[in-house]
């Protein structure tokens, strides 16, 4: 045993300084170099050649070049399937990694793979044209590596993490946010900053987009001076100025086709803007003068996307009517968030909007309202807003709060999807849904409405008559779903010579309500027996058992029945 740790010093010290043999030949010495010994006859002799094992061990892993292993693993890599496609296709996947993702950094990423793969990607510019860091080197480095395509412009610093409350406050005394947030930027912070921004200076003229959130108005504000021919997406947060006169950026970019402010507002060139597509406003707290909000609109011929939150416009006039209206043919989304009923109401009366817009969001309604007083008359609801009048489906139901949700739609286009709040905290919301859904029909004029499915009402939210009286505005309807609705329901649409809700009804959907048995055959018979339209299609889905006799006798009234997701004839007998 003794005589075996000279050779293995010998053999790892080969190994160590000549790796390639290991390479191209092997390991020779395996089997051959270490001759066949007796065991010993104690311990000893084991223990230390497993320490001169594990010595040689460290050996061997020191000794090995660095570069030799870098040089394996590229040998070794060039084998790969992945590392060996033609050119084109790294071309064609970086980019559509960058497009995909185009905040990950796929251009610095791919380039630290290999030296082709680096190769590749210096050489593809898209992937270094956007500039999401605030680091003078890193800009240089994207703008030199980009060419000469436009660029794609977005900072916003991450937030400082809050620091302790002041020791004199007690675990139950918080301050609010604000607090935690009032340290400043360290002066090497604010000088990397304005290095960052002398950087970019130059290149104004291949801006594609621009967005500037929570940054340091006075550090940045020199982006927003130079002129941006190319700039096609403006993005801002936090900035607030009176005066356009030096700010060219925002006055001569007549290729604007996407404008974001929030938590700010500058007044904008909109004249000039005669492509803008997308206009958003979040969180505006100065007032915006209604006569500039409407220029916006009425220079925006091609506008798709309207976004207001939040923000409040001064100067409504009384008499929207006496205004020349505003067609806006392209418009396509309408998002509002927390926004006052009058000034939403008096835009919906102004705009001749497409028939395929889609009005989505939160609405706050004023106590003794419901939707009559949000859009426009019937009279003229139609030249106004054309996509109310394609409604075929109307999902009504109640959000997490409780309040009324309302969707609607034209086949698979979604054309409404609004949630009421009542404007007044005080305001019982029960009464508050129930207002709503009953009013529904004579507040929008729904010619086109078929099918109409409610959620989640209870005659805590609708008593009966209610109820009766709000399917009695809708009396196209033809398909009606009842989903976790209340019992009390279903019997109201048993039809008699003076009771006769949904006259056209050939389809009732319950899911998750419970249905007496002998009701449900007294509503098909009714429903059969008059002259009116006959039920021809009756579901049931997780609702209580029905038993053999009954679902036999539904089956011989109607020609479609499923009761608990199973045909008829699967329905076990009734105990």
């Amino acid at each position: 045993m003794e005589t075996s740790i000279p050779q293995i010093l010998h053999i790892s010290f080969e190994l160590a300084h000549t790796p390639v043999v290991a390479e191209e030949a092997g390991i020779k010495a395996e089997g051959a170099c270490i001759p066949h010994l007796t065991a010993p006859s104690s311990s000893g002799p084991l223990d230390r050649e497993a320490e001169y094992l594990a010595q040689v061990r460290g050996r061997v892993i020191k000794a090995l070049p660095k570069e030799r292993m870098t040089e394996l693993r590229r040998r070794r890599n060039q084998h790969l399937p992945v590392y060996r496609l033609p050119p084109d296709v790294y071309f064609y996947l970086f980019e559509l990694m960058h497009h995909a993702n185009p905040g990950s950094g796929v251009g610095w990423k791919v380039s630290q793979v290999s030296s082709m793969w680096r190769k590749i990607a210096l050489s593809t510019p898209q992937l270094w044209s956007r500039i999401d860091i605030i680091n003078p080197e890193f800009i240089d480095a994207c703008t030199a590596r980009s060419g000469h395509i436009s660029l794609d412009v977005a900072f916003e610093p991450p937030p400082p993490p809050p620091p302790s409350p002041p020791l004199s406050l007690r675990h139950t005394e918080f301050l609010p946010p604000p607090f935690y947030y009032t340290e400043l930027p360290s002066p090497a912070v604010r000088a990397r900053e304005r290095l960052s921004v002398a950087s970019l200076l130059p290149h104004a003229h291949r801006w594609r987009s621009l967005s500037l959130i929570r940054v340091d108005r006075y550090v940045f504000s020199p982006l927003l001076s130079v002129r941006a021919p190319r700039l096609e997406v403006l993005c801002l947060e936090g900035f607030t100025c009176q005066s356009l006169i030096a700010y060219p950026a925002l006055k001569d970019s007549p290729r604007l086709r996407s404008i974001q402010l929030e938590s700010g507002f500058v007044p904008l060139a909109y004249p000039t803007y005669t492509g803008l597509a997308e206009l958003r406003f979040h969180s505006i707290k100065p007032p915006i003068a209604c006569d500039h909000f409407l220029d916006a609109l009425r220079g925006s011929p091609l506008l798709e996307i309207l976004d207001v939150r939040d923000t409040y416009i001064s100067g409504i006039s009384s008499a929207p009517m006496a205004l020349a209206p505003i067609h806006l043919p392209h418009l396509r989304l309408i998002k509002m968030d927390r926004m006052k009923m009058e000034v939403m109401r008096y835009l919906f009366t102004l705009i001749h909007a497409s028939p395929t817009l889609n009005i989505s969001g939160t609405q706050y309604l004023p106590e003794s309202t419901d939707l009559g007083s949000l859009f426009p008359s019937r009279r003229v609801l139609g030249g106004k807003l054309p996509s109310l009048l394609r409604i075929q489906k109307l999902v009504f139901g109640l959000g997490v709060r409780g309040e009324p949700t309302l969707e609607g739609y034209a086949g698979s286009m979604t054309l409404l999807n609004l949630a009421c709040e009542p404007y007044e905290p005080q305001v019982d919301a029960a009464e508050f849904s129930s207002r709503i859904f009953h009013n529904l029909g004579r507040a929008l004029l729904l010619p086109r409405l078929e099918e109409l499915t409610i959620r989640e009402l209870t005659t805590a939210t609708m008593d009966r008559d209610r109820f009766i009286g709000a399917l009695g505005k809708l009396s196209s309807i033809r398909h009606l779903t009842l989903e976790n609705c209340d019992c009390a329901y279903p019997p109201t649409l048993v039809v008699d010579s003076s009771h006769r809700i949904c006259p056209s009804l050939e389809s009732l959907t319950i899911i998750d309500t419970f249905v007496d048995e002998e009701i449900l055959v007294s509503l098909v018979e009714s429903r059969v027996a008059w002259e009116g339209c006959a039920l021809q299609k009756l579901a049931l889905s997780r609702c209580n058992p029905v038993g053999q006799a009954a679902a036999l006798k539904l089956k011989s009234l109607v020609v479609h029945v499923t009761l608990m997701d199973e045909p008829v004839g699967l329905l076990r007998a009734a105990e």
